[in-house]
């Protein structure tokens, strides 16, 4: 009897601790990322968020199974300043093991500036082309990127001279370039 109480007890215990510990967790998230996937005409089985925060150091990753048939994926977590993110889902494979079912499709990986607040990814006809809504942070990226897009083909010039001048070992060359 009197383990059967002190089991009871440890149980109550360990219950209102975990309880305590979740409404302090959901009392300091500051950020709703809602995900929603259901334009989207492949299946897919996971959605992650990652983000390096620079001033503790730390890779923060996530990971939600996308719930069917809507197609939605929510995450939560606090932020301190306005970052980088990069969000990306996993197609439903099916058992497909292979190599190439596991390789990374540019349609599946969206970048997005996040800051605290309430923020909405709507995919259109797949991750890469999304819109956002509740990120003013994500307006002015997309427009400083449409503004540095104009140095993409120079830049690609560039690189591809010094990727053949390193082919070919020519160090004057590619220390010119």
């Amino acid at each position: 009897m009197r383990t059967l109480f002190s089991f009871i007890l440890i149980l109550v215990f360990t219950g209102s601790n975990l309880f305590a510990q979740t409404n302090q967790q959901a009392a300091k998230t500051n950020l709703t990322v809602k995900l929603d996937l259901s334009k989207v005409q492949y299946p897919l089985e996971k959605a992650y968020i990652s983000y390096y925060n620079s001033s503790t150091k730390v890779r923060f990753t996530d990971s939600a199974l996308i719930q069917q048939p809507n197609g939605t994926v929510s995450f939560r977590f606090q932020l301190d300043e306005p970052l980088l993110a990069q969000l990306r889902v996993v197609p439903d494979r099916k058992g497909d093991t292979s190599r190439k079912s596991r390789m990374v499709n540019a349609r599946d990986v969206y970048s997005i500036y996040l800051e605290p607040g309430n923020v909405t990814v709507t995919a259109n006809d797949s991750l890469s082309n999304s819109t956002v809504i509740g990120s003013p942070s994500h307006t002015e990226y997309l427009y400083l990127k449409k503004e540095l897009a104009a140095y993409d083909a120079a830049n690609n010039a560039l690189y591809a001279q010094y990727s053949e001048a390193r082919k070919n070992k020519d160090k004057a060359s590619a220390d010119n370039i």
